[in-house]
């Protein structure tokens, strides 16, 4: 097992379900980013300082928790239009005719196997990081620099977000869901983009709170971007029984099989250089390892 897969493991739980103490936990650090930090419905909310809206009680919950001070550092929610009152995503709920205006139809998103991401929130310690700023005590915002992790484990890539990443993944699989979509900050694309998370627009940005982008994705690319990008994430990914499953039955290629030693160390030329690749980029690859 690698340094930062054990040291995820130690440091993080991924908190998963429905349940009241998981969701009220959720609904706590909604409102400390959403209505403390952004200002976004803080007196409706301030009544019993938590964040909550009608989806959330048909929504399946992921918090990450950091086990080294006992408090939440992110948290998102998982919504399939089936388990809603109106069965309709919050998305068709707020921007009605804004799947049928861009064409999309059961063949992009199989109505049944899709789900709506969405309330995706991160402390304010983790969201100010910036390199060769100081940490503060017991903090979770972890990158290469510190001595917990070898030098070149992780470049500044918050281990929370992973967490996240790899709890919706997990919910996924739970669901038998196939495709995803979500209204996101452009600010948060981009952040998911570094990890090989790749969303396509539903049209322009609209307004809800700033401007956010209507997106979607098949867990197909997913998984395959986060394969050929960011190899930290999918080495906690194929350390997961339940996400290295679902990787399994939607991606026709080989998987890379967990080794017991540091996969950093293992040379390129080792890992499936045909995975989801596209073909000219496969035959550019098999001329360069021969």
């Amino acid at each position: 097992m690698s340094d930062l897969i054990e040291h995820f493991h130690n440091r993080f739980d991924v908190l998963i379900g429905q349940g009241d103490a998981l969701k009220d936990e959720a609904y706590r650090l909604r409102y400390q980013v959403y209505c403390v930090e952004r200002g976004h419905g803080a007196e409706v909310a301030a009544a019993n300082l938590r964040e909550r809206d009608t989806f959330d009680d048909h929504a399946t919950h992921v918090v990450v928790k950091d086990r080294s001070c006992g408090t939440n550092k992110a948290t998102a929610r998982l919504i399939t239009a089936g388990e809603t009152r109106e069965g309709r995503f919050p998305i068709e709920h707020d921007y009605p005719d804004l799947l049928a205006q861009h064409g999309i139809t059961e063949d992009l998103l199989p109505r049944h196997r899709t789900a709506e991401i969405s309330r995706f929130a991160i402390s304010k310690e983790l969201r100010e990081r910036r390199p060769g700023t100081s940490l503060p005590p017991n903090s979770s915002a972890l990158d290469t620099r510190e001595q917990t992790l070898p030098q070149g484990a992780l470049h500044r890539r918050p281990l929370v977000t992973f967490g996240l990443l790899l709890g919706l993944i997990r919910l996924g699989a739970s669901h038998d869901i196939t495709h995803c979509m979500a209204v996101m900050k452009p600010s948060l694309l981009r952040m998911l983009s570094r990890f090989g998370v790749h969303f396509k627009p539903i049209g322009k940005p609209v307004e809800y709170h700033g401007l956010r982008q209507p997106c979607y994705t098949s867990v197909a690319d997913l998984l395959a971007g986060i394969y050929n990008v960011s190899p930290e994430l999918w080495q906690l990914l194929a350390y997961d029984e339940v996400a290295l499953a679902q990787a399994k039955q939607l991606i026709a290629h080989p998987m890379p099989i967990p080794v017991q030693d540091k996969p950093s160390h293992r040379r390129r030329r080792d890992l499936p250089r045909r995975y989801a690749m596209p073909e000219a980029q496969q035959a550019a690859e098999s001329r360069r390892f021969g």
